[in-house]
């Protein structure tokens, strides 16, 4: 469900994707109601998300890359649940992407390296990596080797 919620901000439906932060808000109160910290906080790290894309879409960059920091910090300081697989787009390869965007490569490229230290020849990652690397005119291995 996170995904269609991502998706509706970054492909610039804002009303829709407003409705789903929104939905992420109550969804979170809920679960922190239940004591349910870990869960409260993947729900926030989902909100967020959502939030810095609106903010991008919205032409506010500045403040899409802090609330993207923010989510790429508050996921990582979390550990996995037994049970649950990982995130199928972490936060922090969301981060390398917006500031890709925002034709930051070289901030990119670090973002994207710090991302495949934690789980490491993720293919998006690689890929944004090798992308940010051509952006900023560096050379960029998948054994994280780096030159300008």
């Amino acid at each position: 469900m996170g995904v269609h919620r991502r998706s509706s901000a970054r492909s610039g439906n804002l009303d829709r994707a407003a409705k789903a932060e929104q939905s992420l808000v109550a969804l979170r109160e809920a679960t922190s109601k239940q004591n349910n910290v870990y869960w409260a906080n993947q729900i926030e790290v989902q909100r967020r998300e959502v939030s810095a894309w609106i903010a991008e879409k919205a032409g506010d960059k500045s403040d899409a890359v802090s609330k993207m920091r923010s989510a790429a910090e508050l996921e990582e300081s979390m550990d996995k649940h037994a049970v649950t697989p990982g995130p199928i787009a972490p936060a922090r390869e969301m981060l390398a992407e917006l500031l890709l965007l925002e034709n930051r490569p070289k901030e990119s490229l670090a973002e994207y390296e710090t991302a495949l230290k934690v789980a490491p020849n993720r293919f998006n990652a690689v890929y944004g990596a090798a992308r940010s690397a051509e952006a900023s005119g560096s050379e960029w291995s998948p054994s994280g080797t780096c030159r300008n």
